[in-house]
């Protein structure tokens, strides 16, 4: 990860700027840059994790070759080795996909969202159109939070460098209380803190130098959910697997080493067995599973299981019980908000063993359940609808593949 972050004001400090990278380092430790544009109007900031063109010609902010466009980028763009065969004839400089990123928006303008496959926050300034155009990726992987008032338009990848610009730390009470009450953690666009937002997942917005801005959704997953698949259980699972395959294709491809987190879940096994099937002859991948130290709760005994084909090593990230204090508050400072539970501990500590072992890229099998239902509170109103659409033969499969499960919701429905 990267970070980015950025004032547009009557008045940009260069301090500012500073204070904001320098509590963002963490994001970006290989490089760091700051630069004012506009008459010390418009300032960007960048913590750079090197993965693409580890040279300097991946540094940023970086400007176009006329110098009217300036970009602050945060993420991955796969394809980006395609797109730069499409913007054939651009004088690049680098192999960068922050720079294919700025080449597609100099092309196609907005319309370059379109053309993405991957996660990503970013920034650029538009000397042209006197505007900045902001974007986030279409499931909202990485962080746009930003805030404006006193006539200055702050944005960040994490609230902290907002604080850090003087941004009113002041919490929001409709937020905190949804969460004490319901558990609810998070709404739409909204922080735990009251002067910051979040640019919604598949969103873009102009934000022109008087501070007006302009948000639209450039893409709608309800949209492409609805589009019907004419194929049959086999020919749809063939499918799944060669999207599988083809996304971890394009994920592989990174100038530094790539490692795999491994539960004993269905969804990393599958990212795990996916991976090995793209490695070349004599290739090898680190593993990390998270392990408390309790057979009642660990997972190492399934992820041990993944077909023994498979070239990989094995690595155990342990939970030191007795740093649970300590993991906590470094996993609210990093996270900024509440979350779920210790899962979130231990997947910190498989980070760090991950680092230690010089890995900088992991891939996982995050979003698994919440894409197939992966969790028995998914399921029953996908029931709810096969029954009273009347796929009685589909509910009845489901019902004997989850038979507990199902019983209990039956039991309830009557």
């Amino acid at each position: 990860m990267c970070g980015i972050c950025g004032i547009l004001a009557p008045e940009v400090r260069r301090k500012e700027l500073e204070a904001m990278t320098e509590v963002q380092h963490h994001r970006g430790p290989d490089d760091r840059g700051v630069a004012l544009l506009e008459g010390d109007t418009v300032g960007l900031g960048h913590n750079r994790l090197s993965i693409i063109d580890l040279s300097q010609a991946g540094h940023q902010p970086m400007s176009n070759a006329g110098g009217g466009l300036t970009i602050v980028f945060n993420g991955e763009v796969y394809n980006y080795r395609e797109l730069k065969q499409e913007l054939s004839g651009y004088p690049f400089r680098g192999d960068s996909d922050t720079e294919v990123v700025l080449a597609a928006y100099e092309r196609w303008g907005e319309n370059c969202l379109e053309r993405f496959v991957g996660m990503f926050a970013f920034a650029i300034w538009d000397a042209e159109k006197r505007h900045l155009f902001c974007a986030r990726d279409r499931l909202g992987v990485k962080p746009f939070h930003y805030a404006q008032l006193a006539g200055r338009f702050l944005f960040a990848s994490e609230v902290k460098a907002l604080l850090a610009a003087g941004v009113p730390a002041a919490p929001d009470g409709e937020s905190w209380g949804l969460y004490l009450a319901h558990g609810v953690y998070e709404l739409p666009g909204r922080t735990f803190f009251k002067e910051v937002q979040t640019l919604l997942p598949a969103h873009a917005m102009t934000v022109a130098a008087d501070g007006t801005q302009k948000q639209w959704r450039y893409w709608d997953l309800a949209e492409r959910a609805a589009e019907p698949l004419d194929a049959d259980d086999d020919t749809a699972a063939d499918e799944v697997r060669a999207l599988l395959e083809e996304s971890a294709r394009l994920r592989l491809r990174a100038d530094v080493p790539v490692g795999v987190m491994l539960s004993g879940g269905l969804d990393s096994a599958a990212v795990m067995t996916t991976v090995d099937r793209l490695l070349p002859e004599g290739g090898e991948i680190e593993t990390f599973t998270g392990v408390f130290g309790d057979s009642r709760y660990d997972e190492d005994d399934f992820s041990e299981k993944v077909p023994r084909q498979a070239r990989w090593r094995r690595n155990l990230a342990s939970f030191p019980v007795e740093k649970v204090w300590d993991l906590t508050d470094q996993a609210v400072w990093h996270q900024e908000a509440p979350f779920g539970g210790v899962s979130t501990l231990l997947y910190h500590q498989a980070h760090e063993l991950a680092k230690e072992r010089g890995i900088t890229v992991l891939l996982e099998g995050q979003g698994g359940d919440e894409l197939f239902a992966g969790y028995g509170y998914f399921r029953p109103p996908y029931y709810l609808d096969l029954l009273e659409s009347g796929g009685w033969r589909a509910l009845r499969r489901e019902v004997k593949a989850t038979p507990g499960e199902s019983r209990d919701w039956l039991s309830q429905a009557r």
